[in-house]
């Protein structure tokens, strides 16, 4: 029925399921090749992906795998493990923004409507329990950015592609620093730390809100080094310690550095000396895809999840509960004032 998207895992094709007759994505996943191929069966990153949607598949707000298949080799194709997962008719997160923004004219003129902050708090909602559920599993994400959301026809958000995610062992272990899509990855794994937490997935969820909110990525950096400068000069550049330091100072010179929690860890191994940015004091810009101000959940959402150190950045239930209660505000509010135009229009009578 058509290639829905590639990349280098293989292909995702929509599909009709002929035995339930419904409509499924088919991820098609590459093996390798090789007089070894056949003994080598279902790669790490597959079976990850496999157990951890088995242990998310409770929660409405991961994508659902259906079924598995296995394709022998038929020349000239190879042989290859395919996925058949539950169809989101509305595409990924990213697509939607870049339908926001193409209603835009050369001139800068707004066309169509202009960014809708319920939609915005509606999916950063329905994210921010889709990760807390996962976390509270003891899983971290490590891949997520728009491409990676899928919306149903009901703009249902779908979390997916868990190629990369593991679970978290206390104490912690080293991670490996490869993952994440360089615009969403969290300034710590940026400067080399492979003991790092949940905390970069609440990163990736800070950046997310930005991009609905703004239509565009906020730190478009061309390499890691770029991506700390931009970083740094928004945020203002942290001090760091090196993990030895760190545990030196939080246990036998802690008088001599008595906020030690404000220092950010950084790799022994890191090399670059940054300069003292100040960071942007005057915050957030107004969007210019809304005439409204920035309601106040969500523009803390925006700073608090980028919050550079990650010990004081801001979690996924933490966001939930805020925009719980600028919702509950903002109802009150209408309430409100229904009452006072209702007692208005009985004394004009």
């Amino acid at each position: 029925m058509g290639k829905v998207g590639e990349g280098s895992y293989g292909v995702v094709t929509k599909a009709l399921d002929l035995h339930t007759d419904r409509v499924v994505a088919l991820k098609k996943l590459k093996c390798s090749e090789g007089p070894s191929a056949h003994l080598e069966g279902l790669s790490h990153n597959l079976l990850r992906e496999i157990t951890v949607l088995e242990m998310l598949k409770e929660c409405p707000n991961f994508v659902r795998l259906l079924d598995i298949y296995y394709h022998p080799k038929c020349y000239p194709e190879p042989s290859c493990f395919v996925l058949s997962f539950e169809y989101a008719e509305s595409g990924d997160l990213h697509k939607h923004v870049q339908v926001q923004r193409s209603s835009i004219s050369a001139k800068g003129l707004i066309r169509a409507p202009q960014v809708d902050f319920a939609f915005v708090r509606s999916i950063m909602f329905q994210l921010c329990q889709g990760v807390h559920h996962m976390h509270s599993r003891g899983i971290i994400h490590r891949d997520l950015k728009s491409a990676n959301i899928l919306l149903t026809k009901d703009m249902k958000v779908k979390i997916a592609d868990f190629g990369l995610s593991r679970l978290v062992r206390q104490p912690l272990q080293p991670m490996t620093k490869e993952v994440q899509s360089m615009w969403y990855r969290a300034p710590e794994i940026l400067l080399g730390n492979q003991k790092y937490t949940y905390a970069v997935d609440y990163w990736s969820l800070g950046i997310m809100a930005y991009e609905l909110i703004y239509l565009k990525h906020r730190f478009q950096g061309t390499s890691e080094i770029d991506m700390l400068f931009k970083i740094f000069q928004e945020k203002g550049t942290p001090n760091f310690l090196t993990r030895k330091e760190y545990q030196e100072d939080l246990q036998c010179r802690h008088d001599e550095l008595p906020h030690v929690e404000d220092y950010v860890l950084i790799d022994q191994s890191f090399k670059v000396q940054f300069p003292r940015f100040k960071g942007n004091k005057h915050g957030l810009p107004k969007s210019r895809y809304s005439e409204e101000p920035i309601p106040n959940d969500l523009f803390r959402i925006m700073e608090e999840m980028t919050c550079i150190n990650p010990r004081k950045r801001m979690t996924a239930l933490e966001a939930m509960q805020l925009m719980l209660e600028e919702n509950n505000r903002c109802a009150s509010s209408k309430v409100q004032c229904y009452k006072s135009v209702k007692r208005t229009k009985t004394a004009f009578i």
